[in-house]
């Protein structure tokens, strides 16, 4: 039941992540169809296991995943159009 309320409705859904494997988890996740957020709140570690020299590298990270996956990451443009056309 789950799965249809996720994967066959239009159903927007988000995950975090927290640790060494914050990148992996929302790599799965993004690949499932979610929407993702990343950040030093979470994790301070970058997709090689090192200690990340700064927030922006753990969301170009995410991005170069993204793209490498064919999957268009969220602009902020992209959002506000979004949340304009849904009423939100």
């Amino acid at each position: 039941m789950l799965r249809s309320q996720l994967f066959e409705l239009d159903h927007r859904w988000a995950v975090c992540a927290f640790g060494h494997f914050e990148h992996n988890c929302l790599t799965a996740a993004m690949l499932m169809g979610a929407d993702v957020r990343v950040g030093f709140e979470n994790n301070h570690y970058d997709n090689q296991g090192a200690i990340a020299d700064s927030n922006a590298v753990l969301v170009t990270q995410l991005v170069d995943t993204a793209t490498a996956l064919n999957i268009k990451p969220m602009t902020t443009e992209r959002l506000k159009n979004h949340l304009t056309s849904t009423g939100c």
